[in-house]
């Protein structure tokens, strides 16, 4: 009996540490999804503004079924883990670029970053994501991306 109890205690114990690592995964997702959506919409009437509403769509699509996975686990949604990522995406804004209240150049730049490092988080392997492939964040990872011409000069 008390090593049924040991097994129970240590399953809950897992399912309690797997909530906290994919409401983690949710609140990256969430602020991922707005950064996506913003720098599509930002860029919409260029060349890559195509390439950005796929992406966009994708991190959505990614989102979406991790939801899928937490319900179909019996995962609670932390919403004050899903509003951190939200609100932090928003604070990102607030970057000291040089520019207060327009878009400075660096900011495709680094918001392209941001994107690079949050994708290359969930599959660090460099795994297919979408249509875009996407190393490991390091000194190739723009390189890499020349399928979005223009998108970090302005």
């Amino acid at each position: 009996m008390a090593g049924a109890q040991a097994t129970g205690s240590t399953r809950q114990a897992t399912q309690g540490l797997l909530g906290i690592y994919l409401n983690d995964h949710l609140a990256g997702a969430t602020g991922g999804v707005e950064l996506a959506r913003r720098v599509a919409a930002a860029r919409r009437q260029e060349q890559a503004g195509d390439v950005l509403l796929r992406f966009a769509a994708d991190v959505a699509a990614d989102r979406a079924a991790l939801l899928e996975i937490m319900t179909t686990l019996g995962v609670p949604v932390r919403l004050y883990k899903v509003c951190a990522g939200w609100i932090g995406e928003k604070a990102g804004r607030l970057k000291l670029n040089g520019r207060l209240l327009s878009r400075s150049p660096l900011s495709s730049l680094e918001e392209l970053e941001m994107m690079c490092l949050g994708v290359a988080a969930r599959r660090p392997d460099g795994a297919r994501f979408g249509s875009w492939q996407i190393p490991t964040c390091g000194s190739t990872a723009v390189g890499s991306m020349s399928s979005l011409p223009g998108l970090i000069v302005n």
